[in-house]
């Protein structure tokens, strides 16, 4: 039963992010597969027991972000939480 509800909020995710992102999307000929490459872009390093962004964010990143009315700084502040 816990799965298939996982199941199901990933979906709702996955599909709120579609919406969102179409016109983006279409303008720059990309895939699903292309927007969850660029996720996984972000990369997190633990260095002296402190965690921080490998790389800094792309503009296409923030970008994406941006249209998902997530200010890239949230990512950053997210990593920084880590560390607690």
């Amino acid at each position: 039963m816990g799965s298939c509800f996982v199941g199901f909020l990933s979906l709702v995710c996955r599909l709120y992010m579609q919406n969102r992102l179409c016109d983006f999307m279409s303008q720059h000929s990309f895939s699903n597969e292309r927007v969850s490459c660029e996720w996984s872009k972000i990369r997190v390093i633990e260095v002296g027991g402190l965690r921080r962004l490998l790389n800094p964010l792309t503009k296409l990143q923030k970008d994406i972000l941006s249209i998902l009315n997530i200010k890239p700084d949230f990512i950053e502040e997210y990593v920084n939480t880590l560390n607690l």
